[in-house]
Parts: structure tokens; C-alpha cells; sequence
């Protein structure tokens, strides 16, 4: 009698150990699947501009930042998330800017700098920093160390 509530016993515990392995498993493979795939490195300007919407639309602060300079990633940036409806981009184009020769004459050689004009369309619950609902074009600034490197937003502006 005792030897079959012990083997009763033991294949509870089994059960409770794959269960909770299961669930483990589960919770790794989930996690490992919201992790974004993107190579920074693979992309070119327009498409580092085009990450930064889309992940400014899910409203993933981490995210946004990931596809800025270092500089920008310890401050504590008002993204407006909080009332951010949507926010899309409606064109990009390359730009003639002073910026350009302003990064040029700091040192930053002129292949790895681009300047964009970028058209967007954002609506927000209320207005709030840092747009206004609308339409509005703003400049961004992209820059790299060298042509292995990726492509990052080091300034956005008017």
C-alpha cells in the first residue's frame, strides 16, 4: 500500500516539474520573440527614419531610442506618448542643409552624414510637446563613424 501511494506520489511531482518546464519554456521563447530582428547595421538612412516612426507609433520609447545616437539616449526625452493617437510619415527627402556642412566642418567626413526632410502627419488626444497634431516637416540629421557602422539619428529639427 505504501509503495503505490509513493509511486503515485512521484509521478505528481513529475507532472508538477514538466508543467512548470513547460511553462518556463514558454515564457523564454515569448520573450525572445518581442525582441526586434532589426540589424541597425543593414539599414540605410531612410529606413533608420522609417524604424524611428514605426517604433515612435507603438509608442516603444527603448526602441526609438535605439535608432539615435548615444548622445540622445541618456536624456530623458518627452516623446508624448501618452496622448499619441498616431503619428506617420507621409515623405522623406534627401536635403541641401547647412547642417550637412555644419557636421562637415566638425571633423565628420562628408559620406557619413545625410540630412532628410521628413513630412509627417501625427495626431495626439491634446496638444502636447513635442508636436502639435498635424502635418508638420521637420529635418533629421544622420550620422555614422565610418561605413561599417550603422546609420543613426544624431539631430532632429526645424
Amino acid at each position: 500500500m505504501y509503495l503505490k501511494n509513493n509511486n503515485k506520489f512521484k509521478i505528481l511531482i513529475c507532472i508538477f516539474f514538466l508543467a512548470c518546464l513547460g511553462i518556463i519554456s514558454l515564457y523564454v521563447f515569448n520573450s525572445k520573440k518581442n525582441i526586434d530582428p532589426v540589424n541597425l547595421d543593414a539599414l540605410d538612412p531612410t529606413e533608420v527614419i522609417e524604424k524611428y516612426f514605426e517604433y515612435y507609433n507603438i509608442k516603444d520609447k527603448r526602441k526609438v531610442l535605439l535608432t539615435m545616437t548615444p548622445k540622445d539616449s541618456d536624456l530623458d526625452v518627452i516623446f508624448g506618448f501618452k496622448y499619441l493617437e498616431y503619428i506617420k510619415i507621409i515623405n522623406i527627402e534627401d536635403a541641401n542643409s547647412t547642417q550637412r556642412d555644419s557636421y562637415i566642418s566638425n571633423g565628420i567626413s562628408k559620406e557619413n552624414v545625410n540630412v532628410f526632410e521628413v513630412t509627417f502627419e501625427s495626431k495626439y488626444l491634446i496638444n502636447n510637446p513635442p508636436w502639435e497634431s498635424g502635418t508638420r516637416c521637420i529635418y533629421f540629421v544622420l550620422i555614422r563613424d565610418n561605413d561599417s557602422s550603422p546609420w543613426l539619428i544624431d539631430a532632429i529639427g526645424e
